[in-house]
């Protein structure tokens, strides 16, 4: 089963701008990461629905981020 349309939606308007930046950085050109980004996106709708909100979807566990160095 895939993620549910309106779940995906949901993780786009709450974490999209994040991801977007991350893809920005990641990315040589806007176009790139544009294009990371929609790779992303697609890749989401179709992974099975194992996405829990509750559990950090940014898939880094919570304690363990390493600390910004600038």
């Amino acid at each position: 089963m895939a993620i549910d349309p309106v779940m995906a939606e949901e993780l786009a308007t709450t974490y999209g701008a994040a991801l977007y930046g991350f893809c920005r950085k990641l990315a040589f050109t806007r176009q790139d990461a544009d294009d990371l980004y929609q790779q992303t996106f697609l890749r989401l709708l179709a992974m099975p629905a194992r996405v829990d909100l509750n559990d950090n979807p940014r898939g880094v566990p919570d304690g363990h981020r390493r600390p910004h160095l600038g």
